[in-house]
């Protein structure tokens, strides 16, 4: 059997208002959940990979819970203007490779976790993928629902904590 990860990355390109803004919304808080982001920090170093275009990144930095994003793993943000076009697929697809290969031979022990901006996550969702790696999982393939903008968000942001920003929700409750 193979040894566990010994480091985890989230992977998330985000470029352009149509796909930062629903990250800032709703996809960050949602990530910042007991059982997501800071659950993978406990389980190994964790990296959260933000991939986006220059002109995007101050209104992504300067957002609150990305100082707090930061009090959990390490961040990183690589640039990726030389990678967008009018395909959404191609850009995400070449944005994941670019993070992999990134890491040289280290790829082979670490955790990748692969996320697109408008996800909203349950809170342990992270958590309950990464645990079937370290436990020895080559992989973990993971459905999702598509949220529409007439009937979605409104329920998710009224779940945000007041205090922090962050948003928890449980799987049955997300479904």
């Amino acid at each position: 059997m193979r040894q566990p990860p010994t480091e985890v990355q989230v992977v998330l390109p985000v470029w352009g208002r149509a796909y930062v803004g629903p990250f800032l919304e709703l996809c960050l808080p949602t990530l910042l959940a007991q059982g997501n982001v800071p659950a993978l920090a406990q389980l190994a170093t964790c990296t959260f990979v933000l991939m986006t275009r220059e002109r995007d990144v101050a209104s992504i930095t300067s957002h609150p819970l990305w100082a707090r994003l930061t009090l959990w793993c390490r961040v990183r943000i690589d640039l990726i203007d030389d990678l967008v076009s009018n395909s959404s697929s191609t850009v995400l697809t070449l944005a994941y490779a670019r993070a992999i290969r990134a890491s040289g031979p280290q790829m082979v022990d670490t955790c990748f976790i692969l996320l697109v901006s408008d996800y909203v996550v349950a809170d342990g969702s992270l958590r309950h993928a990464a645990e079937r790696v370290f436990s020895g999982a080559s992989g973990v393939l993971a459905g999702n629902f598509q949220i529409t903008e007439e009937g979605g968000r409104e329920p998710i942001l009224a779940q945000a904590d007041r205090a922090t920003g962050v948003i928890t929700m449980a799987s049955r409750d997300l479904a």
